[in-house]
């Protein structure tokens, strides 16, 4: 799914068994320099918006270390992530630049 904030695209992937065995929400885009930036989000502002009742969900241990997991419906957390005003929930994970020829 695009988000109306820029070129920002979400992915979603399934987590293995031992990690929850629920889903990874993340962000992608493709900046001016046309590298691939990936985004995780930020575990306290989403605390932040479960304790403000933005969106509900549970924080939850995994081997990886602390993790939630959001109860909302699809369109509410699309919501919430697309609004400018959340713009820096997003915390940027990982940049990938074409290897030169």
């Amino acid at each position: 799914m695009r988000s109306a904030l820029c070129g920002r695209w979400y992915l979603s992937a399934p987590l293995p068994a031992k990690l929850g065995g629920h889903f990874i929400l993340a962000g992608f885009e493709f900046d001016e320099k046309h590298e691939l930036v990936v985004y995780n989000l930020d575990l306290e502002q989403i605390h932040q918006a479960m304790e403000q009742k933005t969106l509900q969900g549970t924080a939850v241990q995994t081997v990886e270390g602390d993790g939630v997991l959001i109860d909302s419906p699809m369109e509410q957390v699309f919501a919430y992530l697309d609004d400018p005003a959340n713009a820096d929930v997003f915390v940027q994970a990982v940049r990938y630049r074409r290897a030169g020829k």
